[in-house]
């Protein structure tokens, strides 16, 4: 079994899709809810429309995380339960394109700042 206890570095909302969307992302802690929303994102001037989430967990404390999102008017959740097999360290790509919502983590070592590091918008 993996160790599941990580530090989560933020979560990067990206809209593929021609159109604005409303997405509704879920974080947990430890099993306990540290951020439940529904964020705006612009459709793409180009390919891609980014949105950097608020933090308000502590960045730097390794635990159990997951991430779920999904389109607001949509009944269905994707979920990501990260462990340590993406590294100490992860941020979360929520990705909305045509077919719904698809989730990605990135290893925080593999980027200058990780989504936390930057103003929340």
């Amino acid at each position: 079994m993996f160790d599941s206890r990580v530090r989560l570095g933020g979560v990067r909302l990206e809209n593929f899709d021609a159109k604005s969307r409303e997405v509704d992302i879920r974080i947990k802690k430890d099993g306990n809810i540290v951020y439940d929303e529904t964020v705006s994102i612009d459709s793409p001037s180009d390919t891609v429309s980014t949105r950097i989430i608020d933090c308000p967990w502590d960045t730097d404390a390794k635990s159990a995380y997951s991430v779920s999102a999904k389109v607001f008017d949509r009944a269905e959740w994707t979920e990501l339960a990260l462990d340590k097999e993406g590294g100490a360290c992860q941020w979360v790509s929520v990705q909305c394109e045509n077919d719904g919502i698809h989730l990605d983590s990135r290893n925080c070592n593999d980027y200058p700042e990780t989504p936390c590091d930057l103003p929340a918008r």
